[in-house]
Order: structure tokens, then sequence, then C-alpha cells
């Protein structure tokens, strides 16, 4: 091999590693995986201690792990299965709560693909009952996630949706100590941290997408820790063809949340 050759092969990146997502219980957690999660989620995140972040984990009842080939941990998602009476009807929801994805994976489709499934089994534990994902996002690029996953969705770019009155009720009812209703989001605070420096910034060319200058107008403040409040109906036509199935391989699967 010529010194060129040589260089070439030690600039080239090395292959990316195969991500697989799976649905545990809060419960089964070892210590070793609670402190791989917080791990990660202090590298995109600040102000949150440790035992702040296990005491929130304890209030949810699922994660979704993604980790490797090689068993390491790349992301993860909290879950809980929420329920409220509003104008007089049951309505159930599916909170992500923290949600963190190693930058070097970001575009992987492994957390997207098992979201999608679980929302999926939701919907079927009581088909009859609206159900809901429910997402309070602190960034533009989750917020993107909504139009890249659903046709209808809350909030939209122009316009207040059907959901509005919903999302009120979600905030006085399960943020209600931080829920400011004039703006539609859940105010950051001490206890709730906020995106690294890195993290939070908004390229410009993000700024040409009408869902990121949405987010923005409605949630400036987002770099201060201030979440806005996202609903998305579960029904599978609401759900873009290319994780329909997903979605519908997770109405099959209902047993997934016991």
């Amino acid at each position: 091999m010529t010194e060129s050759e040589k260089s070439s092969e030690q600039r080239a990146p090395s292959p990316r590693k195969k991500l697989a997502a799976t649905i545990v219980s809060v419960t089964s957690l070892t210590e070793v995986s609670v402190k791989e999660m917080y791990g990660l989620f202090a590298a995109s995140y600040a102000g949150v201690g440790e035992q702040i972040f296990r005491d929130d984990l304890a209030a949810k009842s699922h994660v979704i792990t993604i980790r490797d080939e090689a068993d390491i941990l790349r992301g993860f998602s909290t879950i809980v299965l929420w329920e409220l009476v509003h104008e007089g009807q049951r309505a159930k929801f599916l909170f992500s709560g923290d949600t963190v994805i190693d930058p070097a994976f970001w575009g992987d489709r492994a957390l997207p693909i098992k979201l999608m499934e679980t929302l999926g089994a939701v919907h079927a534990l009581d088909p009859d009952v609206p159900s809901y994902w429910l997402l309070i996002s602190m960034s533009p690029r989750t917020f993107k996630s909504l139009p890249m996953f659903f046709y209808d969705f809350h909030p939209r770019v122009r316009s207040d949706s059907s959901m509005s009155g919903l999302a009120e009720s979600v905030g006085y009812t399960f943020f209600a100590d931080r829920f400011d209703v004039a703006r539609g989001v859940i105010v950051g605070g001490p206890m709730t941290g906020r995106l690294k420096e890195n993290l939070a910034s908004v390229h410009e060319k993000e700024l040409r997408l009408p869902d990121v200058r949405a987010f923005l107008e409605r949630n400036p403040n987002f770099a201060g820790g201030d979440e806005l409040i996202c609903l998305a109906p579960l029904v599978p036509d609401n759900v873009r063809p290319w994780l329909r199935r997903c979605f519908l391989r997770g109405m099959e699967n209902k047993a997934m949340l016991s």
C-alpha cells in the first residue's frame, strides 16, 4: 500500500453501526442502563442533575432504547400513557418525555419506527377513545417530526387547529404549575433544564422551512427551556405512508405496553 493509499484509508470514515430499538418497562431498567441514559442526556441538556433525571424517569412507564451492534446506548425516549376528560369525552395520550439521540446518529429511523409501533399499540388499547401523541417540544428539530410523521397535528403553521382547546386542557391538567396559556408553552425552569448551546442553534437554511418558522414564532424562548405543547391524532389515516405500516404493526401488538 502506498503512502497515499494509507492516508486515504486513515481519513475514510468508519461505517455507522446499525441501530436497534427496544421498548422496556422503567422498572426493568438496570442501574447500569440508567447511568448510561443520564450520561447521554447530560451530553445534550444543561441544568438537570442526575437525581432530577431519575425522579422524572420514575414517573414514566416505559423507555424506548436505541443501541448499536456493540450494545452501546445511542438514544432513548421515555414514555407514559395519560388520560383526561375534555368537554365530557375521554382522551388518552402517549406522552414522550426525555428524548435523546446521539448527534452522530441523527436521521436514523430506528426510533421513529419503534415510536410509531408504540403509538399504534396505544390506539389499539381502546380504539373508541380518541388517542394522541403528546409532545412538548424544546427545539425546532423535534417539532419537524410532526409534519414528517402526520398529516394533521397541532399547532399548524398558519392557524390554530381544532385541537387548540384540547391542548389547553393538557396544559392545565398535566403541567399546571408551568403552563402559559397565552403562548401554549410549558415555561422552562431550574428543574427542567435546557438544550446545550450547540444544539439550540438554528441554522439559516432551517429558517426557510415554514414549520421551523412557525415553531420559532410560537416558542421564541425555546433555548431557555420553554416547551411547546404539540398533539397528533392517532389513527392510521393520519400517519404518513412511510410509517403507516409500523403503526398498523403496533395495533396488532398492543401487548407491547403491558
